[in-house]
């Protein structure tokens, strides 16, 4: 982003003193950078409008039905990587996914490249004529001023004394203000935020947190986590523990339970390693849930339980390649044998596809 320097500064006084048209001068290439800033924001404004626009993005389980039907599309093909990044670490699998999703619709960098130079002419014609359709000096430098600090957030200092400012002034301030944007040449494409750095865009993953069992995503809306008692828990659709390497102390088989379903009675071991290979912390499941790195969850079922198929879809798919990965050993046989699953995977995605065309309808 161009800023006008203090080398510029000094060359603008060099060559007309401290006077209004030295004033005119500098100010002009200030309002060149009000410009540009302006029609930043309006370019990105307008490509998070375009991806807001897309009915994949409506919504947080929209976005994660497209996300999770392309993942299990690589799945069917043989191709498990992504896969196994995801229920690894679902925060950064499905950031990651969403930026490069949104950036890449409808080449969102050539729709900035197409809009950035008509928008950075029009924002600064209307801020020269904002200035020059002012009657006086002080009136003039007001309004840039006001244009400087609500773009540049600095303030600009005036050299002159407004107050005994003549006619002739205002003419000399004027011709030295046009000059200069006459002689400037058209920015280059400036560097922009990623359209993930828009709330608004942002906000449509939902929460990305994950269940620190399982590995489950959280339901809850962006941002929830600020709020106050039980509004700032993540609630989730918990699914197989083994999708994120959870295994048993000892056997190190992969476990097929969910966090909804395990007993509180049950045993769980959490923590830093010991040197004899335990964990820090033993404990009921009841105890655990209530433990201070676990207790901002719940561990209930959830009613949105249109993805459960799939997550259990792909711990068929994948309980191997995971283990493998993990070091550590598949599920018991008598116990992945109670792990199935009839429909195929389209059967799976057209039940999602109904459900959530049903919720967005109501």
């Amino acid at each position: 982003m161009p800023d006008y320097s203090f080398l510029q500064y000094i060359d603008s006084r060099l060559l007309f003193g401290f006077s209004f048209s030295s004033e005119g001068n500098i100010l002009a290439s200030h309002i060149v950078e009000c410009a540009i800033v302006e029609a930043v924001k309006s370019v990105q404004m307008g490509a998070a409008e375009r991806i807001l626009g897309h009915p994949w993005i409506l919504n947080a389980q929209n976005v994660r039905l497209k996300y999770f039907e392309e993942m299990a599309q690589q799945v069917q093909t043989g191709d498990n990587e992504w896969a196994l990044k995801h229920f690894a670490n679902p925060r950064a699998a499905i950031t990651t996914w969403f930026e490069n999703c949104i950036e890449s619709e409808e080449s969102m960098e050539q729709y900035r490249e197409k809009k950035f130079l008509p928008v950075y002419k029009e924002k600064l014609e209307a801020l020269k004529n904002g200035i020059l359709n002012e009657t006086s000096c002080e009136n003039a430098i007001s309004v840039a001023k006001e244009y400087i600090l609500n773009s540049l957030e600095k303030d600009y200092t005036c050299s002159q004394d407004l107050s005994k400012a003549k006619a002739s002034d205002f003419q000399h301030f004027k011709h030295a203000f046009e000059d200069e944007l006459k002689s400037t040449k058209e920015p280059q494409l400036p560097t922009f935020k990623p359209l993930l750095s828009s709330q608004r865009v942002s906000q449509r993953l939902g929460c990305t947190e994950y269940c620190k069992w399982c590995g489950a995503l959280c339901w809850g809306e962006f941002g929830h986590a600020e709020n106050a008692g039980d509004l700032a828990k993540h609630n989730s659709s918990h699914q197989i523990g083994g999708l994120h390497g959870i295994s048993y102390h000892g056997t190190r088989h992969l476990v097929v339970t969910k966090c909804d379903e395990r007993k509180d009675e049950s045993f769980v071991l959490f923590g830093a390693k010991k040197e004899n290979g335990d964990r820090e912390f033993r404990m009921t499941w009841n105890e655990a849930k209530a433990h201070e790195f676990y207790k901002d969850w719940n561990y209930i079922k959830h009613y949105k339980s249109e993805f459960n198929d799939l997550m259990t879809w792909f711990f068929i798919k994948l309980n191997t390649d995971i283990a493998k990965e993990l070091d550590l050993k598949p599920p018991l046989p008598d116990e992945m044998a109670g792990v199935k699953m009839d429909s195929t995977l389209a059967d799976i995605l057209a039940t999602i596809r109904t459900a959530i065309a049903a919720e967005d309808d109501g």
